[in-house]
């Protein structure tokens, strides 16, 4: 119902609401489940009364705060009504945690033996994030992480670094390759990075 959301994001869906009685009704909303926290009512035109056969809507909004998909259950009474409450499921996909920038390191053209550029991880999440890099292409050897800030793991709610260093082999030719960074928890990941430069 709900897609793939990052942290610090939202998203909506709207429901709507139908009396079919020949008389108004007192509404209320409420939610449960596990992340009922997560979801709330933030707009649409249903008040506290729905008129006699008429109809409105409720906007219910998502904002993550778990890893991984999250639920919780929309219950609507109305009064009068045997049937009420009336619910709905709400389910979201996975909740993306992370960012990983930028998608491509271009080292040009070397004057020296070596250069280091970085790319950035911002955990935009309240938990501790495990962090992965591994190379592979043609000239993959050309290429190694050598510092940064984000070691293993990327701390809750901030960003890192991971340090990449382009020392190429065999003179001044065209290097290619690419890195792989794997944050845990994140249906994003691995995120993809290509490299290139030239020797001097």
């Amino acid at each position: 119902m709900f897609g793939d959301v990052k942290f610090g994001a939202r998203q909506e869906r709207t429901f709507r609401v139908v009396n079919h009685q020949t008389q108004s009704v007192t509404l209320s909303e409420s939610f449960s489940g596990p992340n009922a926290g997560d979801f709330s009512v933030t707009g649409g035109t249903c008040a506290t009364t729905l008129g006699a056969r008429s109809k409105c809507s409720i906007v219910v909004s998502f904002s993550p705060g778990a890893l991984g998909t999250e639920s919780a259950t929309l219950s609507i009474a109305d009064s009068s009504d045997p049937l009420s409450p009336y619910t709905v499921a709400l389910a979201t996909g996975p909740t993306i945690p992370a960012t990983v920038a930028p998608d491509k390191l271009a080292f040009g053209k070397l004057k020296t033996s070596s250069k280091t550029e970085d790319v950035t991880v911002t955990n935009l999440s309240g938990f501790p994030l495990s962090v992965s890099k591994s190379f592979s292409g043609a000239n993959s050897a050309d290429f190694a992480v050598t510092g940064g800030t984000c070691g293993s793991t990327a701390p809750a709610n901030s960003s890192c670094t991971i340090a990449v260093t382009f020392t190429p082999t065999g003179g001044g030719s065209s290097k290619k390759a690419s890195m792989a960074v794997s944050i845990g928890n994140d249906p994003t990941s691995p995120h993809n990075i290509t490299l290139t430069g030239n020797g001097p």
